[in-house]
């Protein structure tokens, strides 16, 4: 960008402010509070904002900012791999300024161009509906489904699937955990209805034995969190109980637990003996003390073993900080032998095939031996199927 484009780049409406030019590399060096200001009027509803801005060596967090009677007002601006803007923004009331925000810290920026239009109300819903249906047209339904854009969000919040299709460019803003959780974790009744009574037919059908596992510090709070959990995932219906063995292992100072679930006390010992008298295929979840489960996990697990076949599957978890909010999500990739012999990336929480169990010679270790350690005993098993449930079960 010359001196000359510096110049232009006025007399289009905008000026740079909070930031020194850099003739020798024809960039912009800035920080935070740096801000490229519109000049001209903010009259209008709609506007369309284009251009390029190349955030050179920060995070690519640029924000459109407007300063209204009521406060400050920011809007993520999605843009490509290059720095390429396309987007529709709504005018806030009341907006006196307007800016955009190119960096989260200190670093460098170019501006190779950039427009600002104002849009008639026509203008603005052609915009947003071409984006829509070319989308639409342009995308498979699964990864539609994934970005949390669906027919009836479509009809009830354009603007919102608008603004969903743009979070899908290269370096779009994250969104927070909790936004994510409403997104892709809400459920509609008849979902719950569905779920609620396809897990009776696959307890029936394979059935399912769940084993909580002691460690150091287990507490007496920590084994009763995890059997409420487990009794939340069936819905508390009795008529599942009869088909899932529930085992406390290595067990102390438990006799105090109170459960709509029939308990059982083993050893770690004894773990061997009470799987060897079972089916092959019967799916054991392994379960240490104090992990929760997510609510309707127990179908996840069981859907997920029926259909892919697998020996052995992990799922993606969260924790839960000291308010009881659910923070610090893990989303961890699909199996790797060379991941996982450097990090135990795929957590304590498994269901494992009882013939996959027993062959893999965890048990014999005569005490509780780590979850880490069962998995590469697995992943040194021959024939054997690994697979990822990319869900937050636990």
């Amino acid at each position: 960008m010359t001196q000359a484009a510096v110049e232009l780049l006025s007399r289009t409406g905008w000026q740079v402010r909070g930031a020194s030019w850099q003739p020798e590399s024809e960039t912009w060096l800035g920080h935070s509070d740096s801000r490229i200001e519109w000049t001209g009027s903010l009259q209008g509803s709609w506007l369309a904002l284009s251009g390029c801005i190349q955030v050179l060596d920060a995070s690519a967090e640029l924000k459109l900012c407007f300063l209204t009677s009521t406060g400050l007002v920011q809007m993520p601006v999605p843009t490509s791999l290059k720095g390429s803007i396309n987007e529709v923004f709504c005018i806030p009331a009341g907006a006196s300024q307007a800016w955009l925000q190119p960096l989260a810290q200190s670093g460098r920026f170019a501006v190779v161009s950039l427009q600002w239009r104002r849009l008639s109300r026509w203008q603005y819903q052609w915009r947003l509906w071409r984006r829509i249906a070319l989308f639409c047209w342009r995308t498979p339904t699964m990864q539609r489904q994934q970005a949390g854009i669906d027919w009836r969000l479509l009809c009830t919040a354009p603007a919102e699937c608008y603004r969903r299709i743009g979070q899908l460019r290269a370096c779009a803003p994250e969104m927070s955990y909790q936004e994510w959780q409403q997104r892709f974790e809400t459920l509609t009744a008849r979902q719950v209805k569905a779920l609620q009574s396809r897990l009776p037919l696959l307890l029936a059908k394979q059935g399912l034995t769940i084993l909580i596992l002691a460690h150091d510090s287990a507490t007496a709070k920590e084994w009763q969190q995890s059997v409420r959990s487990i009794e939340q995932s069936l819905g508390l219906a009795k008529d599942h109980f009869d088909a899932i063995t529930c085992a406390l292992i290595d067990a102390d100072g438990t006799e105090a637990l109170s459960s709509q679930l029939p308990l059982q006390q083993w050893a770690f010992a004894e773990l061997q003996v009470q799987l060897k008298g079972g089916v092959a295929e019967h799916p054991v979840l392994l379960l240490p003390a104090g992990t929760m489960l997510a609510p309707f996990a127990l179908c996840w697990w069981l859907e997920s073993y029926q259909s892919s076949g697998a020996h052995w599957l992990y799922s993606d978890h969260d924790s839960l900080n000291e308010d009881g909010q659910r923070v610090a999500p893990r989303f961890k990739p699909d199996w790797s032998l060379e991941l996982a012999r450097s990090s135990h990336y795929t957590g304590d929480t498994l269901l494992v095939q009882a013939g996959a169990l027993l062959q893999s010679g965890w048990l014999k270790s005569g005490s509780l031996a780590s979850v880490q350690q069962l998995v590469l005993q697995l992943a040194e098993l021959t024939d054997v199927k690994v697979e990822h449930v990319p869900a937050i079960l636990w």
